[in-house]
């Protein structure tokens, strides 16, 4: 309707990562998966308007001051969501990170496709809800100690970043990838100038240092996998587009950097002047993390399904502290979580927002063949969201639909025929005998 506003303000009680994650570096899986493909064969171009609509407003406050305090350890896109979400509630946000920066994991995204501007942009809205930022702060076991005895939540979102390890002869030669792009995000990047550079690993991140590699000069760049390679979309494009090649499957050897040579399982070799791991990472919280906490055997926190709170009631656990995933993932749990705390502050509930998927042939794709979209705006078909066209009122036999406002009301005379659910053109009545 044009409340663009309206809209932006809608939009922060997602995300505070609307520019650098839903703009710019977002794998996009909602546009792969767009109802508009059915209609004129091209999808909602939501990076687009990630970039076109961007507030030239601080995000707003919700609600009277609270009393609680928060803690939260790791200042990555999982933390700074939480962060953001409970400080737009008003509530005392203090948030501790190991690094001088604070991004995490979004720091080390090579800057030809995560420009830091971008992700400042973000990050300088966020930190314009008086969040109490402490960086280059490590938590040990006496400050986590500290934490939990003077706040009323603390919040884990440290991410995962020592390195899954990985040994057969000569892997103490190998670099390991996070490694590799912090060192790289800190203007010290590792030698590589006409190497001939073999990537253990080529799922997404391992493409992310392919680029960079060939940014710095790189003679050959070559990423292997012991499996068909996770990457995908983007990543993948540009790393292959840059003269990256993929070999799978290949499972290493051994690796000689003296003779500059990788062997693999399956007979072959490789010339390698540099060896870089890119097969993930692990979370670590030897270091404070009480025992009151329990773990899973690979290291990541255990929580039930529909909640953040770890076996301590008063720890919340987000992100790849939980498990692997996108950024996006991380955004979304920094939000529910926001949620969860939230509730259980003011007494309440929490009960965990899900939306069934609406199944494509609810889709009615003829109703939208005769709009002509001026915008990509106009373009959305706003799957499984009322939009009021009023088109299940008219269509009932039975005349018993009624509206007021935005409220339906269904009369008796109801005979569950179904005509309404058929007709809506996004899919959003669901007919409940």
């Amino acid at each position: 309707s044009g409340d663009v506003d309206d809209a932006l303000r809608m939009l922060d009680d997602y995300t505070p990562f609307r520019l650098s994650c839903c703009g710019t570096v977002c794998d996009q899986l909602c546009v792969q998966e767009c109802s508009r493909l059915r209609v004129d064969g091209r999808s909602v171009d939501v990076r687009a308007l990630a970039q076109s609509y961007y507030p030239d407003f601080s995000p707003e406050l919700v609600g009277k001051r609270k009393k609680e305090r928060i803690a939260v350890i790791g200042g990555g896109p999982a933390g700074l969501s939480v962060a953001f979400q409970l400080a737009r509630r008003r509530y005392e946000v203090a948030l501790f990170e190991a690094a001088d920066r604070i991004g995490g994991k979004m720091r080390v995204i090579p800057t030809d496709r995560l420009p830091e501007k971008t992700l400042n942009r973000d990050i300088e809205r966020i930190l314009s809800l008086g969040i109490t930022i402490h960086t280059g702060t490590r938590v040990g076991t006496n400050l986590f100690r500290e934490l939990y005895e003077s706040y009323d939540a603390v919040v884990v979102s440290t991410g995962a970043h020592k390195p899954r390890e990985l040994e057969f002869p000569g892997s103490e030669h190998a670099v390991y990838g996070l490694e590799f792009l912090k060192a790289v995000s800190a203007g010290r990047p590792i030698r590589v100038r006409k190497k001939r550079v073999v990537i253990v690993g080529a799922g997404n991140v391992g493409m992310d240092i392919a680029c960079e590699c060939w940014r710095l000069g790189a003679r050959v760049v070559t990423a292997m996998d012991i499996q068909e390679p996770a990457s995908f979309g983007a990543e993948r494009l540009r790393a292959e587009k840059a003269g990256t090649k993929i070999l799978w499957p290949a499972t290493v050897a051994s690796f000689s950097a003296e003779e500059r040579e990788v062997r693999f399982k399956e007979g072959k070799s490789l010339e390698a002047d540099l060896l870089i791991m890119a097969i993930g990472e692990v979370p670590d919280y030897r270091d404070f993390l009480p025992t009151t906490v329990l773990q899973t055997p690979d290291g990541h926190i255990r929580i039930p399904g529909d909640s953040f709170q770890s076996t301590d009631s008063k720890i919340y656990v987000i992100g790849d502290a939980i498990t692997m995933g996108l950024i996006t993932h991380s955004v979304g749990m920094g939000r529910l979580a926001a949620m969860e705390i939230h509730a259980k502050f003011r007494g309440e509930e929490f009960v965990f927002p899900r939306r069934e998927l609406v199944p494509k042939a609810r889709i009615r794709t003829l109703y939208f063949l005769e709009e002509k979209a001026e915008s990509e705006v106009g373009r959305c078909l706003s799957c499984g969201t009322c939009l009021y066209c009023d088109t299940c009122l008219q269509a009932c036999p039975q005349q018993a639909i009624s509206r007021e406002g935005q409220e339906f009301r269904v009369g008796d005379h109801c005979t569950g025929c179904g005509t309404c659910e058929s007709v809506c053109p996004r899919g959003a009545v669901t007919v409940e005998l």
